[in-house]
């Protein structure tokens, strides 16, 4: 399945659980937890999956990206038409 995140599958054509399952499996540790930071775009992923799942526990309708939108929005005077 690595093919997959190498040809930019991963990130237009998989649905959020075969995201997950893909990206936790995708990398192997070389260094112990907590000894060297590695970026993957795949662990901010799961992150999000997680967190928006977590909001929506807490009987949340929107999902967490319209939140955060919103608030980004609302924050910066964007232009309407940006909006």
């Amino acid at each position: 399945m690595k093919h997959l995140y190498l040809r930019g599958v991963f990130f237009h054509l998989l649905n959020t659980s075969e995201k997950i399952k893909l990206a936790c499996g995708l990398f192997s540790k070389k260094d112990k937890p907590g000894k060297k930071f590695v970026y993957h775009s795949t662990d901010i992923y799961i992150l999000g999956a997680a967190l928006n799942n977590f909001i929506k526990s807490a009987n949340s309708q929107a999902p967490i990206f319209m939140k955060i939108y919103e608030a980004f929005m609302g924050r910066f005077k964007f232009k309407s038409c940006i909006k």
